[in-house]
Order: structure tokens, then sequence, then C-alpha cells
């Protein structure tokens, strides 16, 4: 009887994981971080999919579901608009080996097949001129990792 119950057990837990988890949903959820700043000034609000989240300095919280336009604009300059494009979560790929079509479905409803960079951003603002004549820049900026 215990050795029935141990399988059964088994046979349970196996079932649950492959029905309702896939590989990414698993190991690698959301949301995803971008830290957001302005040059020369702070204090830019910061919209995401045309919703306020903060102001520059800021680190924005990006739920996978999200379409990741981020929009940073202040009074008397130009608005920067950043369109970020998921990366293919590499997790979603052991779907094949573990998952199968159950895990890349859970996976693709729970929108996990894919993240955004955490790579932080920086825009440069520039003030508006009356002739139209300004140029934005947006600059990526590498992680700063800490010496000791």
């Amino acid at each position: 009887m215990k050795k029935y119950f141990n399988h059964s057990f088994i046979l349970i837990l196996v079932v649950f994981l492959s029905v309702f988890i896939g590989c990414a949903t698993l190991f690698q959820h959301g949301p995803d971080r971008i830290p957001v700043k302005s040059y020369p000034i702070n204090g830019a609000k910061i919209y995401l999919d045309d919703k306020f989240v903060g102001l520059t300095p800021s680190i924005v919280i990006v739920p996978r579901k999200s379409e990741c336009v981020i929009r940073v604009e202040m009074t008397g300059y130009e608005p920067i608009v950043i369109d970020r494009d998921k990366n293919l979560n590499g997790w979603f790929l052991g779907n094949i080996l573990i998952g199968g079509l159950v895990g890349i479905t859970i996976d693709l409803i729970t929108h996990n097949q894919g993240g955004y960079s955490e790579e932080p951003i920086m825009v440069e603002l520039k003030a508006k001129t009356t002739n139209g004549d300004t140029e934005t820049k947006v600059v990526w900026m590498k992680p700063v990792t800490e010496t000791h």
C-alpha cells in the first residue's frame, strides 16, 4: 500500500507540473525592471504604454504582457519614445524537452516566452526651439559593476 501511495503521489506531481507550468513561467518569469534616467535634467515624466509610471531617475517595472513603449517627456523639451522588443526566453525552449505543447501553451498564455532587456536607458533631453530644430539622442548605458 505504501509503495502504491509513493507512485501515485509522483504521478500526480508530474501531471500537475506538466499541465500547470511552462519552463519560462517557472524559472524566469517577469516582471522586468528597466532603469530610466534623463540628462541633463532629472524629473522628466516616464510613461509605459501611455500610463504614467514615475519621474526620472526611476526603475520602470515592465509586466511581460506590456508592449514596452517607454516615453520620457518634460515641459519645454522634445518627448522621447523608446520601443523595446522582447528577447526570446531560453527557458521557453526547455519546453521542447520537458513541458511539451502544454508548457509552450502555458508560457504563451502567461506572456513568459520572452522578456525585455533590463539594460538601463539614458535619454538626453533636448530643448524645443521655435524653428523646430532639435536633436534627440538615446544613449544605451552598460550596467555599472562595483569593484572592491
